[in-house]
């Protein structure tokens, strides 16, 4: 599994400078489907405003015991004081717990790379197939996704590449200052790969954030939300759903760094919602607005991380995030049974191996216990 942590430590290493290009956002009318009220800036919005974004409804998977479960355990983390001394993954892990399912520990598109290696698990040809499509976001979400399909009986693939938006815009590297021509390249061909594989369910997942263009200038909500848009309807097919998954609420501070100079108060480390709608919410908007004006279906992640006082940075016992914007891939699977519910995704035999052939894995020291639980894996020790 060396080339599987190998690939997370680079990206880890590089996604926290894109999340930090976040920071810069525009006012935006609510006309895309957000929450009557959350117009521009989130950060001066009411209360109100901010209970609606992270209101629990259909769109979160609910009503459900999944949900019920996350959300609950959400309130609880409300109150916690302290570190957890059982934390998983531990601190020390979190920034690079950033993976792809042990099945799949080649997966994932660098930034020179326009393609990449077959990523997928489930062999029968006859078996429904969800695809999994986007950028580092994608990957904190594929263990979910695959503990998902070797739930239902999918076969599932992902295609995942480093700082590459599911937009069709021609943009800057956000820290190295060229085009990124890679990115348009490989958006084409996993959308390709995507139509050959014929999936019944897309999952998209793309961080939403400001990029610039190639001359330099600042993309406007409009623009990124027109690219996504044109990649959507691409992704289209014959009975075919197309999920858009909306991020994690970014934080304040990188939680691993903040938990571990404050262990015994992990209130410094906390965001509230009003604070990361300011930096993300109209980013959040203009993804939401893609979604529907391309007829595709929205995930609001956002009751799975925030009541509407706060987000904590630990729930459950569970590291939530490796850094600013991206959470860690154990609360990922944490999360795979209210995903399941999100994504409407029901059996498709049961047991689910009574219709597909998944391959098998050992316990691996780079994965939590949590992580490869969820897979139907053998834990740790």
């Amino acid at each position: 599994m060396s080339t599987n942590r190998n690939r997370a430590a680079a990206l880890a290493a590089t996604v926290a400078l894109t999340v930090l290009a976040a920071a810069c956002t525009a006012t935006r009318a609510a006309s895309t489907g957000a929450p009557a009220g959350s117009a521009g800036s989130a950060g001066s919005a009411g209360s109100t405003t901010v209970a609606a974004w992270v209101r629990a409804g259909s769109s979160s998977g609910c009503p459900s015991a999944a949900c019920s479960a996350v959300t609950a355990a959400v309130a609880a983390a409300a109150h916690q004081s302290a570190v957890p001394a059982n934390l998983t993954p531990t601190l020390k892990a979190s920034p690079g717990d950033i993976l792809f399912p042990p099945t799949m520990a080649n997966c994932g598109a660098g930034i020179s790379d326009v393609t990449q290696p077959a990523c997928q698990d489930g062999s029968n040809p006859s078996a429904p197939r969800i695809a999994l499509l986007g950028d580092s976001e994608a990957q904190t979400w594929s263990i979910a996704l695959d503990a998902i399909a070797r739930r239902t009986g999918y076969s599932v693939m992902s295609l995942a590449k480093t700082e590459c938006p599911v937009a069709a815009l021609d943009i800057m590297i956000p820290y190295d200052n060229r085009p990124y021509t890679e990115c348009g390249t490989f958006m084409r061909y996993a959308v390709q790969r995507i139509q050959q594989f014929d999936p019944s369910v897309v999952v998209v997942s793309t961080l939403a954030m400001q990029f610039e263009d190639t001359s330099g200038a600042p993309i406007s909500p409009a623009s990124y939300e027109a690219g996504v848009v044109r990649i959507l309807r691409e992704l289209e097919g014959p009975g075919r759903r197309v999920v858009v998954v909306g991020d994690p609420p970014h934080q304040n501070v990188s939680p691993p760094q903040c938990l571990a100079a404050h262990q015994s108060d992990t209130q410094p480390c906390t965001t509230t919602p009003a604070e990361a709608l300011s930096s993300f919410g109209t980013w959040q908007q203009a993804l939401r607005g893609a979604a529907a004006t391309a007829g595709a279906s929205y995930v609001d992640v956002l009751p799975w991380f925030c009541t509407a006082q706060q987000c904590p940075p630990v729930v459950d016992g569970i590291d939530v995030y490796i850094d600013y914007g991206h959470m860690t891939s154990t609360y990922g699977a944490y999360l795979s049974a209210v995903m399941q519910q999100a994504l409407h995704l029901t059996a498709a035999c049961t047991p689910a191996t009574a219709c597909n052939t998944y391959t098998a894995f050992s316990a691996d020291p780079g994965y939590t216990s949590l992580e490869l639980a969820s897979l139907g894996g053998p834990s740790q020790g």
